[in-house]
């Protein structure tokens, strides 16, 4: 008797099929192609996966807007400070250097005018961009053609009735 002659022990047959020998099934009456629910599993498991990378996405991006918004916040006096005190220097190297205050006033006060006009210049002609100009002209050209049209119709059956 050979060892594997034992009862419960590995066959012939066996020892064929698990080397998948040809010839052989390995997988007895199952047919050979893809397995479907392994893809649509795996498919879910992609969506799952991708749907949590996406929310966690989200919330670093709302917390980090939220940190953003903060930061520009803080930004506007440390901007005025820095305004101010540019002003300042300027103001002491007039002073400085003519001796005299009323020109150091004036001085800082022609720095913020001049500020204030090209600030203002800049929010007029951004207020210029948004304001939808040229789909407002459009309509404008359209209209008037438009009113052209039906003048020449009314011009045109009111001398037909004549």
């Amino acid at each position: 008797m050979q060892p594997n002659d034992q009862a419960g022990g590995p066959t012939n047959e066996s020892k064929d099929a698990e080397k998948g020998a040809p010839g052989l099934d390995s997988r007895s009456g199952e047919p050979e192609g893809p397995d479907y629910l392994d893809i649509v599993s795996a498919g879910g498991d992609w969506i799952t996966n991708t749907a949590q990378i996406f929310r966690l996405e989200v919330e670093r991006s709302v917390l980090s807007i939220i940190k953003l918004g903060l930061y520009r916040l803080a930004t506007i006096p440390l901007f005025i400070l820095t305004w101010l005190s540019g002003a300042l220097c300027i103001a002491y190297g007039a002073y400085f250097v003519t001796g005299e205050v009323g020109v150091a006033f004036i001085t800082v006060f022609l720095l913020q005018l001049g500020a204030l006009c090209l600030h203002l210049h800049k929010v007029k002609k951004l207020n210029d961009k948004i304001g939808f100009s040229d789909t407002r002209e459009e309509i404008r050209l359209m209209m008037e053609q438009l009113n052209i049209g039906k003048a020449g119709v009314q011009d045109g059956t009111s001398e037909t009735r004549h």
